[in-house]
């Protein structure tokens, strides 16, 4: 069943199948977990953390902090795509078979992700 409730979102992490902006690297995956108020990137080098706004089918996802070391070039442009397409997510969904969407305002699909 779809859904846009915080409820969904929250526990396990989710593995990120796709971003708007880059290629995922078959060999360095990329998790994503949600708290209550804030998220966790686990990027193909490094480890993200910020706060969000979460509200049903809505969410505001604030600058990212980290203490980043520098990785090769495909996993460091990876990173970059990540974040820019999880700043410019407004909106969240999941799927009837389990998958999480996280939309731009136009609707784009900026992040694909399944636990």
């Amino acid at each position: 069943m779809a859904s846009d409730s915080v409820d969904t979102l929250q526990g396990e992490p989710w593995n990120i199948t796709s971003s708007a902006f880059s290629e995922m690297l078959p060999d360095s995956p990329a998790r994503v977990t949600f708290n209550e108020d804030t998220i966790r990137l686990e990027a193909p080098c490094n480890i993200y953390t910020t706060k969000i706004q979460l509200g049903a089918g809505t969410i505001v996802v604030f600058p990212f902090e980290s203490m980043p070391k520098t990785c090769g070039p495909e996993a460091m442009e990876v990173e970059g795509a990540l974040l820019r397409a999880f700043v410019r997510a407004s909106g969240f969904s999941t799927t009837a078979d389990g998958e999480l969407l996280l939309n731009a305002p136009d609707g784009a699909e900026m992040v694909r992700a399944r636990r």
